[in-house]
């Protein structure tokens, strides 16, 4: 079932998802509820990325397929580093080494 065909987007949901977690997380910390902060990202990061989003991604990730295939792929692949950066960066005031040392690999 192709997705795209009946209006489904996942990468604009998943952007969208993380974004509202930003903001949800940004104020659970101004309120100091730490608690909720993390909450709401192991929701998203270990819900929405890995359970979802993963699952829907790999199925797309053939770099052997049609220029069209590939080019979503490509797009794919590219919100999916895009995404994992960001809920990283969302972990670090809770994990601050895993982040720092990612960041220490990518260099």
């Amino acid at each position: 079932m192709d997705y795209h065909e009946h209006g489904f987007d996942e990468e604009h949901s998943i952007r969208a998802s993380l974004a509202s977690t930003e903001w949800k997380v940004n104020c659970s910390l101004e309120e100091y509820r730490f608690d909720i902060a993390a909450h709401q990202i192991l929701q998203v990061f270990l819900g929405d990325f890995c359970d979802w989003y993963l699952e829907v991604v790999k199925l797309r990730l053939n770099f052997e397929s049609s220029e069209e295939e590939r080019e979503r792929a490509k797009s794919s692949l590219l919100t999916l580093i895009a995404i994992f950066e960001r809920s990283l960066r969302l972990l670090s005031p809770f994990m601050p080494f895993i982040y720092g040392r990612n960041l220490a690999c990518a260099v």
